[in-house]
């Protein structure tokens, strides 16, 4: 099921930034400021690259984490994915392709894209458990059974 959600995030994150860049079509930053220039040619607004990024390491560390209930899975899937997205949002500034709303707004919309990926996961999570069971909720604690050895 995992591997269906981040291929399901994925394809979803993508088309959602095509379909906004068409609907926006915001052109891209002057020429002369991009690092190769007219190797880009869609639109500026999202970022295609950051939104794949974002939502590649965004997904992929809720669905570890949330697997792998602990403090630190939980901590370092945030770090993690923070300074991944952080870097290349940073390397399309900085060689002239992307406006800074560009690459902000490419998180937003993956962010928006983990939070469906959220409540798929958990609606399906819910709906496999056997009537007499409680709902797992969610928690950065490990399950008692997992600490007993």
């Amino acid at each position: 099921m995992a591997t269906l959600l981040l291929a399901g995030a994925m394809i979803g994150s993508t088309l959602v930034s095509l379909a906004v860049k068409g609907l926006v079509a915001r052109p891209r930053p002057p020429e002369e400021t991009m690092y190769i220039p007219g190797s880009e040619t869609t639109g500026s607004f999202p970022s295609g690259h950051t939104i794949g990024t974002a939502t590649f390491l965004f997904v992929a560390g809720y669905l570890v984490a949330s697997r792998h209930r602990t403090t630190r899975s939980v901590v370092a899937w945030l770090i993690g994915a923070v300074v991944g997205v952080a870097l290349v949002a940073l390397s399309r500034l900085y060689l002239g392709y992307h406006f800074l709303t560009d690459v902000v707004a490419a998180t937003g919309l993956a962010i928006a894209v983990v939070g469906v990926v959220t409540v798929v996961d958990r609606v399906h999570v819910t709906r496999g458990l056997p009537p007499s069971e409680p709902d797992p909720g969610w928690s950065p604690e490990p399950p008692p059974e997992l600490t007993r050895r």
